[in-house]
């Protein structure tokens, strides 16, 4: 019965580590995803014959996620090497 009982909570405490470890790797993945298309959206928007206004915003928007973005590919690189479900995702965004 002890066997059994430990072999459950062995169970049991590997599918809890395993949940916070993919919580946590959703987040901060997710943060990065996030911050990656609005760089992408803002760099879509560019187009010189836009009034400077509107321009000096999407140079903002440039600046902010995508600097962001970039730092954030990089820890992630340096966070989940060999993890190819993190490596893809990071591979689709040329930043």
């Amino acid at each position: 019965m002890k066997k059994i009982i430990m072999a459950v909570t062995t169970l049991l405490l590997t599918v809890s580590c395993s949940a916070v470890q993919a919580e946590s790797l959703q987040a901060d993945v997710k943060a990065f995803q996030d911050n990656a298309e609005e760089c992408q959206h803002f760099a879509g928007e560019w187009d010189s014959s836009l009034p400077k206004s509107r321009q000096k915003e999407i140079e903002a928007g440039v600046d902010k996620y995508c600097t962001v973005a970039r730092q954030q590919q990089e820890q992630l690189k340096k966070k989940y090497p060999g993890n190819k479900q993190v490596e893809e995702l990071l591979a689709e965004y040329d930043l």
